[in-house]
C-alpha cells in the first residue's frame, strides 16, 4: 500500500476506535435518542456508520 492508503486506513481505524469508546460510554436512554435533523435515532446512525 502506498503511504497515502496507510495514512487513510490508520484514521480510518482511528475512527472506528473513537466511536466504540464513545458507545459504550452511553446509557439505554442516550442509545434511543433521536437526532433532530437526522429523525433517526443514536442507535441507528451507529449501525449506519459501522456498516
Amino acid at each position: 500500500m502506498s503511504k497515502r492508503a496507510d495514512a487513510i486506513a490508520e484514521r480510518i481505524e482511528q475512527g472506528g476506535e473513537a466511536l466504540a469508546a464513545f458507545t459504550e460510554s452511553l446509557s439505554e436512554a442516550e442509545w434511543q435518542t433521536v437526532i433532530p435533523d437526522e429523525e433517526r435515532t443514536v442507535a441507528v446512525l451507529v449501525h449506519h456508520v459501522v456498516g
